[in-house]
């Protein structure tokens, strides 16, 4: 069961509202382990319910051992705006949820984020990347239990190649910005990747990532790299990888059916999250 939904405005920019959908599951404990999650879009798009339609076995069972939600929203890659918007709007949104984690009766400790495709990569910027970006640079670092990363991108230098490759440089191209000359720079800015090598190996969150090998816009090699990075420094990782999977690990027309089912992979983030967060 769905818990009634309310919408917090976190941040406002100029005349604009960013908000988001915070949902608390009736009769829960408190404090109660929080699921932040952050939607997919290729920056450009994409709803904060996207969880709830997409994931919804792994949401009824997260409301059903009383883990609250909160999805949010954040200023997209268009009309001139890049990385540094979704970046900085996450971070900043997390930070206010943790801020005020006594209101709404949330658990600190017990805080898991995650995200599919441009999500993903939100997911792991925000965990990662809070001292470069984010509206207030002295707030603390804010540590999350664990992280789900679903088909995201990590390493921006080497994306491809992948069957729907226009589209995916489109995307990557319209959300690095600036000028040709900067790219490889500001690509390296925005990619997961930087920052999970610089940090501390003993304190990298335990990572579940999911991806399809037949992904036609994200590179099955992306979660690859972090994986290497975690086994560098011994630290928690699950590679949960479907076999003749598309981006939205649906199948392709012409191939074999995708080796785990929609249900199969949200037991297994399931799972991991009752291994690593409660």
């Amino acid at each position: 069961m769905i818990p009634e939904k309310q919408v917090i405005c976190y941040k406002t920019i100029g005349e604009t509202e960013l908000t988001a959908d915070v949902y608390l599951p009736e009769g829960a404990s408190k404090p109660m382990p929080l699921f932040f999650y952050i939607h997919s879009g290729g920056w450009i798009d994409g709803k904060a319910d996207e969880v709830l339609v997409n994931f919804t076995e792994l949401s009824e069972r997260l409301f059903a051992d009383g883990v609250a939600l909160v999805t949010i929203r954040y200023r997209f890659a268009l009309n001139g705006m890049d990385y540094h918007g979704p970046i900085t709007d996450s971070i900043d949104a997390l930070r206010y949820f943790y801020d005020r984690a006594d209101e709404f009766g949330f658990d600190r400790d017990r805080l898991f984020i995650g995200g599919a495709s441009a999500g993903g990569h939100l997911t792991l910027t925000t965990a990662f990347a809070q001292s470069t970006f984010g509206s207030d640079p002295t707030h603390p670092i804010i540590r999350p239990r664990a992280l789900i990363d679903m088909c995201g991108p990590v390493n921006f230098l080497q994306h491809g190649p992948v069957r729907s490759q226009k589209n995916s440089d489109e995307l990557l191209r319209n959300f690095i910005g600036g000028p040709d000359e900067e790219f490889a720079e500001r690509a390296a800015e925005a990619r997961p990747i930087t920052y999970v090598r610089q940090y501390p190996a003993d304190q990298l969150m335990p990572i579940i990532a999911v991806h399809g090998t037949l992904d036609e816009l994200v590179n099955i090699d992306q979660p690859h790299c972090l994986q290497s990075a975690y086994a560098e420094a011994g630290a928690p990782f699950e590679m949960v990888t479907v076999e003749n999977g598309k981006h939205s690990f649906r199948a392709l027309e012409g191939y074999p059916p995708p080796s785990l089912s929609y249900p199969e992979i949200q037991d297994k983030v399931y799972r991991f999250l009752r291994t690593y967060v409660y």
